[in-house]
This record gives C-alpha cells, sequence and structure tokens, in this order.
C-alpha cells in the first residue's frame, strides 16, 4: 500500500481481542472478540503523519459472513470527528 499503513500490531486495543493466525491479514493474522459481539472490543488506530494536510483514510479487512455488519469507524481531525458504519462481511474496496 502506498502512503502510512497502521496495522492491528500497532493499535491501541481495548476488551477482549484474539488473535489468529488465520491468512489474509496485512502482517500477522486477523483478530477478532471470540464471537462476544457485545462492542466492547475496540482497537484506536493512530496514525504519525510527517505534516498536516489533507489525507484520504482507508481501512482493510478479510471480509467473510461470519463478520459484523456495523463497525464503527471514528476518523479525528481537525474540524472534529467523523463517523462511519461499515460491513465487514463485504470486501472493502481498496
Amino acid at each position: 500500500f502506498p502512503g502510512w499503513v497502521v496495522d492491528d500490531v500497532d493499535a491501541t486495543l481495548t476488551g477482549p481481542w484474539q488473535a489468529t493466525g488465520e491468512s489474509g491479514g496485512i502482517h500477522l493474522g486477523i483478530r477478532h472478540d471470540g464471537g462476544a459481539r457485545d462492542g466492547r472490543a475496540t482497537a484506536e488506530f493512530t496514525a504519525h503523519l510527517p505534516v498536516g494536510g489533507t489525507y484520504e483514510v482507508q481501512v482493510a479487512w478479510v471480509a467473510d459472513a461470519n463478520r459484523a455488519s456495523n463497525v464503527p469507524v471514528v476518523s479525528q481531525h481537525d474540524g472534529g470527528s467523523t463517523t462511519v458504519r461499515l460491513d465487514q462481511r463485504v470486501r472493502p474496496a481498496l
């Protein structure tokens, strides 16, 4: 990927995360909530960008029918924050 990649190994994880060796992730596999589906597993990704400006944010995941359909993704920026909901059952358009 061109630009900056912040993978789950770099994220601040809170809650009941489990790691798998399942292939398809960017680096070291996939993390999941063990089927809890209660929203307590959160991940905070921080990009340390070299200069201020306008950047495109892309989010990637391994799509599967057993993934969440309404994952909230909050992007913090100078103007406040923007929240979008992602359907991780569907492959991301990267």
